[in-house]
C-alpha cells in the first residue's frame, strides 16, 4: 500500500512488488488527480503500477485498463472540515484576497506534461500576477500575497518590486511562507483565491471558506471528462477565466457574503463537483476500515 509523490525507491519498491506478484494499492495524496489534463508523472509512476488506486470520488480512468480506481472519502479533507467550523463569514475583513500562487521551480521535475507549472511559462505566470494586481488598484481591492516557498519568491522577485509600487499599502506580502491555510489569516480575507484548483481549492470548497480562482489555463486545463463540472463552477462564480469576471464577482460577494455562500445554485455546482473530485464524510474512518477488512476481495 502507497500513498505519497512517487519518487525512485518508491517506483523501484513497486516494480519489485509487482515482479513478485503482489497486489500494489495506491492512495490519492492531493489534488489534480481524475480532473487536470497531462500529467504524466502521476500516470507512468502511480496508475501504471497500481492494481488498486483509492480516489477522493471518481472512479474511471479508460487509459488505464488494468487499474482499479475505487473511491473512499478523503481523510484530509474530512478532517479539515472539522478545523474551520468556526470561521465566520461577515463583511467585516482586513483584506479582499488572501492569495495563494502556484509554486514555482527553477528546473522542471521528472515527468512533467503540461498540468504542471515549468520553467518555459514563468515569465508569463509573472505578468499574470502583475496583470492581478493592476486589476486590484483599478477596482480598489486589497491583497494578502502568500507566496508558495522561498524558492518561488526567489524566482519571482523583481515581480515582487513592481507589485509593490502599483498597490502600494493595499498589497501585504506574507513573510511565512509555511504551506497551506490557516485560520489567523483565512479569518482576515473575504475571499481565498488561487490560480488553480488545486488541493487548498478542494479544501476550501468542502469546508465552506469563501473561494475563488482565476484560471487563465496558462499551463494547466480540465480534463475532458470534468469540463461539465468546472462549467458549473465557472456559472456561479467560482472559477474565473478573466480578471474582469473576477473582479465583478468580488463587488457582489462582499454586498451580501452570507446570502452569496447560501445560494442554493452555487451550493449545487459545489456539491456535484465535491462528490466526484473531493469526496468527504464525518466517518470516513467506517469506510476505510470496510475497505481494509475487504481488501483481498477487492485486490
Amino acid at each position: 500500500i502507497f500513498g505519497g509523490s512517487p519518487t525512485s525507491s518508491s517506483s523501484f519498491i513497486m516494480a519489485v512488488s509487482k515482479e513478485k506478484k503482489m497486489s500494489v494499492i495506491t492512495l490519492q495524496h492531493g489534488g489534480y488527480y481524475g480532473y487536470i489534463k497531462d500529467i504524466p508523472r502521476v500516470y507512468e509512476l502511480e496508475y501504471s503500477f497500481s492494481d488498486i488506486f483509492l480516489t477522493w470520488g471518481w472512479t474511471e480512468n479508460k487509459q488505464f485498463p488494468t487499474c482499479k480506481f475505487f473511491p473512499l472519502p478523503s481523510p484530509w479533507l474530512s478532517e479539515r472540515i472539522l478545523y474551520w467550523k468556526k470561521l465566520k463569514i461577515q463583511e467585516d475583513k482586513r483584506f479582499d484576497f488572501l492569495f495563494l500562487p502556484q509554486r514555482l521551480e527553477e528546473y522542471t521535475m521528472p515527468l512533467t506534461g503540461a498540468g504542471n507549472t515549468r520553467p518555459d511559462i514563468i515569465p508569463s505566470y509573472l505578468n499574470e500576477i502583475i496583470k492581478l494586481i493592476n486589476f486590484a488598484k483599478f477596482n480598489k481591492a486589497s491583497i494578502f500575497y502568500k507566496p508558495y516557498n522561498q524558492k518561488t519568491v526567489l524566482l519571482g522577485k523583481e515581480t515582487y518590486k513592481k507589485i509593490k509600487k502599483i498597490r502600494g499599502a493595499s498589497l501585504t506580502i506574507s513573510k511565512n511562507l509555511n504551506k497551506g491555510l490557516n485560520f489567523r489569516i483565512v479569518k482576515n480575507c473575504h475571499i481565498v483565491l488561487w490560480d488553480q484548483p488545486g488541493t487548498g481549492f478542494l479544501e476550501c470548497i468542502t469546508s465552506n471558506i469563501p473561494t475563488m480562482v482565476i484560471w487563465t489555463k496558462l499551463f494547466n486545463e480540465e480534463e475532458k471528462s470534468a469540463q461539465k463540472y468546472f462549467k458549473k463552477l465557472e456559472n456561479v462564480g467560482l472559477i474565473h477565466v478573466t480578471h474582469k469576471s473576477l473582479f465583478k464577482e468580488l463587488a457582489i460577494y462582499k454586498k451580501d457574503p452570507i446570502s452569496w455562500m447560501s445560494n442554493s445554485e452555487r451550493k449545487k455546482a459545489i456539491n456535484l463537483f465535491s462528490q466526484r473530485y473531493a469526496f468527504t464524510c464525518p466517518e470516513w474512518t467506517d469506510s476505510w476500515n470496510h475497505f481494509l477488512k475487504k481488501i483481498k476481495s477487492y485486490a
